[in-house]
């Protein structure tokens, strides 16, 4: 992290979850470099929305997302904010070529990308976890599944599924999917045949976003091939409607290969 006033200096080694909010990241490293307490009096604001945050390559980063969406090689830079919006843009550029110049972080830095971490695959960088997809039949369950949902510390929006490909409904729809990183496509009987659940599956799919089918009273081999491929879960029971949120928690702080089988 650097300040665009003053220098960039080791705030030192901590762990930290991967489902660590970037905003709550950035109060704790302020304060781990403001104990050092260094003879030149330099302190950081420990208040996280005076930050800017970019990853490595410059692209900037909310301050809501968690450590498990930050993009290969999973370096976070954060500058202070000044009048000109520009000022922590350049401050991270900066930022970034000290840390390729400078010989006392270098090897360090060299050595870092060469591990496993710095190649770790990234969660979608998103506004919110989930968009839940379901029909008008499932409402009921639907709002037991958020529930679980949002009590997992999950952010999500439940949507009711557009009939027709183009309509206000349908640009939604899409604009909250667009949002999401994880579709999850509640079937129930009244829509396991409908051809709207391919339509979202490839717009999921165009989009690069995991999906998810939950079925409601639906046996998993009366889903058609391409639905059935994914990691179909059975959440028919408040038992399984926990699992799968625990399940989604797990997956948005970066389990790597996505959910289990």
């Amino acid at each position: 992290m650097a300040q665009s006033d003053g220098p960039a200096r080791n705030a030192g080694r901590f762990a930290m979850p991967t489902g660590m909010r970037l905003r709550e990241l950035v109060g704790a490293v302020a304060n781990l470099y403001n104990i050092q307490d260094f003879a030149d009096g330099t302190r950081m604001s420990t208040d996280a929305d005076e930050y800017d945050l970019f990853a490595w390559h410059l692209q900037r980063l909310p301050g809501t997302a968690r450590l498990a969406q930050v993009p290969r090689p999973g370096v976070i830079l954060a500058a202070h904010r000044g009048a000109d919006p520009q000022d922590a843009w350049a401050s991270a550029l900066q930022l970034r070529r000290s840390l390729e110049q400078d010989a006392s972080w270098e090897q360090r830095f060299h050595d870092f990308l060469d591990t496993p971490a710095a190649r770790w695959p990234a969660v979608p960088l998103c506004e919110q976890d989930l968009l839940v997809s379901h029909d008008a039949d499932d409402e009921g369950v639907v709002a037991q599944i958020v529930d679980e949902l949002r009590a997992a510390s999950l952010t999500c929006v439940a949507l009711e599924r557009p009939g027709a490909h183009t309509s206000p409904a349908a640009d939604g729809w899409r604009r909250e999917l667009a949002r999401s990183a994880l579709l999850v496509s509640v079937i129930g009987p009244a829509g396991v045949d409908k051809p709207v659940l391919h339509r979202e599956a490839g717009a999921a799919w165009a989009l690069r976003r995991a999906i998810v089918p939950a079925l409601i009273g639906v046996p998993p081999g009366a889903l058609s091939y391409l639905l059935s491929s994914y990691q179909v879960r059975t959440v028919d029971t408040p038992e399984a409607r926990t699992a799968l949120a625990s399940e989604l928690a797990e997956f948005m702080v970066g389990a790597a290969g996505g959910m289990a089988d």
